[in-house]
């Protein structure tokens, strides 16, 4: 990694779900000199591309952990399942992206441990992958082909965007990998979502909402998930 970091654009967002940091590095490597040992020595072990994409994410994380005044002073590493572990009575959940040589990271966080979050930045300008027929349930492709032509990439990646927000909020509770056929995603202008489930028989449906933005050239999405699920 490059010894000459570049100087982070910090946003501090303030949202129905949490409190969410987003950090842009224009160029260079992000500096994790602030972060714990043992989040440093688990990042060494990582690809140089790769590590360089954790630490920001470690760093937007530790950053809307300090402005709750949330202290954890143990490295914050993965579970089992790729979300950071955070200590009790701390939820999170974190999203990065590398686009050309900007890396940007969002971190989502809330204190309590009655509900699980999920947080999603998509890059509106990469729109170049179609990921429609994997991502798009068929109501939503239904809806998807009623907008105008030049708005479909755009109104699949927010639901792709927002699948991924509320999939890693559910994941903790369901604990299991389900593909994004199992929920139709129903996203309004003022930024709610509605959810509807086709979980497999026997999944017990999570008490789950969703909300996105359109902010500052991201698609910001945010979800929270009861741990109590509901029949």
């Amino acid at each position: 990694m490059s010894a000459v970091a570049s100087k982070p654009e910090k946003t501090i967002l303030q949202l129905a779900h949490g409190l969410c940091v987003v950090i842009r590095w224009p160029g260079g490597d992000p500096d994790g000199s602030g972060l714990h040992p043992g989040e440093r020595a688990f990042a060494a072990t990582l690809a140089p591309r790769r590590a360089r994409i954790w630490i920001a994410g470690r760093i937007a994380l530790r950053e809307a952990l300090a402005r709750l005044r949330l202290s954890c002073e143990v490295a914050i590493l993965s579970t089992e399942r790729g979300a950071p572990l955070l200590p009790a009575g701390m939820a999170g959940s974190v999203s990065h992206k590398a686009v050309g040589d900007e890396i940007i990271a969002a971190a989502l966080v809330a204190s309590g441990s009655a509900f699980t979050l999920g947080i999603d930045i998509e890059v509106t300008e990469a729109l170049g992958v179609d990921v429609g027929k994997k991502v798009l349930t068929a109501a939503e492709s239904a809806e998807i082909e009623r907008v105008a032509p030049d708005r479909r990439r755009f109104e699949t990646l927010l639901r792709f965007s927002i699948k991924e927000a509320v999939f890693k909020a559910v994941d903790p509770i369901l604990r299991a990998k389900i593909s994004f056929q199992v929920a139709t995603v129903l996203p309004s202008n003022d930024g709610t979502v509605d959810i509807e489930w086709r979980l497999p028989p026997g999944v017990t449906r999570p008490e789950t909402e969703a909300m996105w933005k359109l902010w500052n050239g991201l698609i910001l999405t945010t979800a929270r998930s009861a741990k109590t699920r509901s029949p």
